[in-house]
C-alpha cells in the first residue's frame, strides 16, 4: 500500500524504458490532470531525449521519488553548460492521487541538492495554479515551505480556437480605449535591431 514506507528519491535512469516510462507517465499527470485543462507538457519523446542525450549548452537530469517501489514523483534540474553557471532550474512533479505525502519535500531537496553538488548557488522553480493571484494557493505554500521567494509574476490567460468573430469585436471594443500610444509590429525570424534591446529587456 502507498505511504507504508518511508518516501525516498533515486537518480533516474533515463535509458531503462521501463522507469523512463513510469517517470513520464506521472509528471504527464501531475501536469495534465490535476485540473489546469490549458496546462502543456512534454511528449514522451521529447523528455526522453533531452534527459538521454544532453545538448551542447544545457542539461537535463531526472529524479524520482518513491513509495516503496511505486514512482510517485518526478523531479526534473536543469543546468546551462556555457552561461548562469550560478544557477539551476527545478521541476518537481507528484502524481495527484499520491500528493500531500512528502513526495515533493523529498523531490525538491534531492534536487537543490544535485545543484549544490553542480556549484549552483541560485535555484528557480514555478509555482503555477488556476485561478487569480493568491499568496495562499498550494503552489505558493509549497514554494514558501521550501525556502523560495517570489520573484517574478506572470499571468498566462489561454483563448481556444476558432474564436467567435462576436466575441473578438466585443474584446476589440473593450480594448481600444486603452490603445492610445500603442502599435502592434509583427516579424518572421528573428526580432528586428531596432527592437532587440527593449525586446530582451
Amino acid at each position: 500500500a502507498l505511504g507504508s514506507l518511508p518516501m525516498e528519491t533515486r537518480p533516474l535512469d533515463a535509458f531503462d524504458d521501463e522507469q523512463m516510462r513510469a517517470f513520464y507517465d506521472v509528471s504527464w499527470r501531475a501536469e495534465m490532470e490535476d485540473g489546469r485543462p490549458w496546462n502543456g507538457h512534454w511528449t514522451f519523446e521529447e523528455l526522453a531525449d533531452q534527459l538521454r542525450t544532453p545538448s551542447g549548452d544545457h542539461r537535463l537530469d531526472g529524479v524520482a521519488a518513491y513509495d516503496g517501489e511505486t514512482l510517485v514523483g518526478a523531479g526534473v534540474i536543469g543546468r546551462s553548460l556555457h552561461t548562469n553557471l550560478d544557477k539551476a532550474w527545478v521541476f518537481p512533479m507528484v502524481d495527484p492521487p499520491c500528493r500531500r505525502r512528502g513526495a515533493g519535500s523529498a523531490l525538491v531537496e534531492a534536487l537543490v541538492e544535485t545543484a549544490r553538488a553542480d556549484g549552483r548557488t541560485t535555484v528557480q522553480l514555478s509555482a503555477t495554479y488556476a485561478g487569480p493571484e493568491d499568496e495562499d494557493a498550494p503552489a505558493m505554500r509549497f514554494a514558501r515551505k521550501h525556502g523560495f521567494h517570489l520573484s517574478q509574476t506572470e499571468i498566462s490567460r489561454r483563448l481556444r480556437l476558432p474564436v467567435d468573430d462576436a466575441l473578438l469585436d466585443a474584446l476589440e471594443a473593450e480594448a481600444s480605449p486603452h490603445a492610445d500610444g500603442y502599435t502592434v509590429e509583427t516579424f518572421t525570424g528573428c526580432v528586428p535591431d531596432e527592437h532587440l534591446a527593449s525586446y530582451c529587456a
